[in-house]
């Protein structure tokens, strides 16, 4: 019976960590797919020269060192060089269907100014939000 309480009050403190956002489940799910994730997502290599001002003589890929964005990121490989970003559409939003978050015309992972949710952790989401560089 002690072993019992000691249980139930644990959970109880664990659960006063949790946001009254998610649930107790939400957030255990989350941390453990984080910690996961941690561990598998690794930079991806991104060079193209489809940008038609690939090879002006100026990096317009938005990325680091770069003097404008008019290029999407990685495209602009002959200026710019190899670029490495986390892109891959491995999201697995807690409660909801991967397939569907990955291809939803919205940006799910939770990168601060520019995804509409939190759903995936950053990376996860690329066809909707693009590669990522950790900054």
């Amino acid at each position: 019976m002690a072993r019992l309480l000691v249980v139930v009050l644990a959970l109880l403190a664990l659960c006063q960590l949790v946001t009254t956002k998610s649930t107790l489940l939400d957030f255990l799910l989350k941390k453990y797919r984080f910690e996961e994730m941690k561990k598998e997502l690794a930079p991806s290599r991104f060079c193209a020269y489809s940008c038609s001002l690939d090879g002006n003589g100026v990096c317009d890929d938005g990325g680091e060192g770069s003097v404008s964005s008019m290029c999407p990121f990685g495209m602009d490989c002959t200026d710019c060089g190899i670029r490495y970003a986390y892109c891959d559409n491995t999201c697995q939003g807690a409660g909801y269907d991967w397939e569907y978050l990955v291809n939803d015309h919205v940006c799910d992972d939770g990168v601060a100014g520019d995804s509409q949710t939190d759903f995936c952790d950053f990376g996860t989401d690329c066809t909707d939000c693009g590669p990522r560089v950790k900054k």
